[in-house]
Formats: structure tokens, C-alpha cells, sequence
């Protein structure tokens, strides 16, 4: 398949996702059965790129704002599970610059909703608890074989506590 239309169908997706009026891993196999011609490797790209979105939305929705064009274009490019090259191929040179600016944001300097990822409920629980980080939420390996999202926290007994998202679990105990 065309890099560009891996990358329509992947936005065109994304959208359906968004609207939340159906679960997402309903919309997805809807999709899927409307899209029978595609493989195993587009059905995977495009399902993790959607779930990627919405495990990151807040993040990737602020990230987006500075971009040009579909929102959930944009989406799917910050939140794509395909081969980087096949994406690049798909990409325009301003959406190449804008992705090269986008990968240059301090993260660490975001605000706490952002940065850590969390819901706001489960944010303002740990805040309220004094929850203190050992170390402060932040993305490992970025752009590298092994990409995860990481934080250490003490619980209220005083245990350090180790959370891990990886950005593609196939890469899990890759070298």
C-alpha cells in the first residue's frame, strides 16, 4: 500500500475514533471489516496508531495545535506504529519540519497533565496524597529501539514504585 494512503486511512480512523460515540475497539474492527484489502502489517499499524492516539490524546492534542492541516492528520503522525520510513515517504516537507520541531520539545517542561499523562482524577488523587516522584515522568529512548514512557513514585509506605509504557511492546526486550 501507498504511504500516503496507509496514512488517509490512519487519519480517516483516528477521526471515526474521536467522535466517542462507539468504543474504539468497536470502531476499529468496523473499519476493519468496511477495509477487508489490508493486511496484517496496515491492520497493525493502523490499530496501534489509533490506540497510541488515545493512550496519549492530551499530549498529542497540544503537541498538534502547532501544526497545519487535519487535526487527526497530525494525530496520526505524532502517534504512528509504522515504519519511519514509509511514514516520511508520506509526509510532506512542511509536516517533515513541523515533526522535526515537534521531537525537539522539552517535555520535562510541559505542564503536569501533560507530561505525566495521567487522567485528572488520578492526577489530583496523587497530588493530594503529597505523592511524591522519585523520578518525574518522562519519555526514555526517544526514537530509539525500546521507546517507553517511565516514572518512579513512592506509594505511602515509602516503596518506590516503577511504571513503564513502552511505545511498541514487539520492542520489549529488543537490543
Amino acid at each position: 500500500m501507498h504511504p500516503n494512503a496507509l496514512l488517509e486511512l490512519a487519519t480517516e480512523l483516528i477521526h471515526q475514533v474521536l467522535q466517542l460515540k462507539h468504543p474504539a475497539d468497536g470502531v476499529v474492527s468496523d473499519f476493519f471489516r468496511q477495509h477487508r484489502a489490508l493486511g496484517s502489517r496496515e491492520r497493525h499499524t493502523l490499530a496501534e496508531t489509533t490506540y497510541g492516539v488515545l493512550r496519549q490524546r492530551l499530549l498529542y492534542q497540544h503537541l498538534a495545535q502547532s501544526g497545519k492541516g487535519e487535526m487527526e492528520r497530525r494525530l496520526a503522525v505524532l502517534a504512528w506504529q509504522g515504519n519511519e520510513g514509509f511514514l516520511r515517504a508520506a509526509l510532506s516537507e512542511t509536516e517533515q519540519q513541523w515533526l522535526a520541531q515537534v521531537g525537539q520539545v522539552d517535555r520535562t517542561a510541559l505542564p503536569d497533565k501533560l507530561r505525566h499523562n495521567l487522567p485528572e482524577w488520578l492526577a489530583e488523587r496523587l497530588q493530594a496524597r503529597g505523592t511524591r516522584f522519585v523520578i518525574e515522568p518522562y519519555v526514555r529512548f526517544q526514537g530509539q529501539v525500546g521507546e517507553q514512557a517511565t516514572m518512579f513514585l513512592l506509594d505511602p509506605c515509602g516503596n518506590a514504585l516503577e511504571f513503564k509504557a513502552f511505545k511498541d511492546m514487539s520492542q520489549l526486550f529488543a537490543k
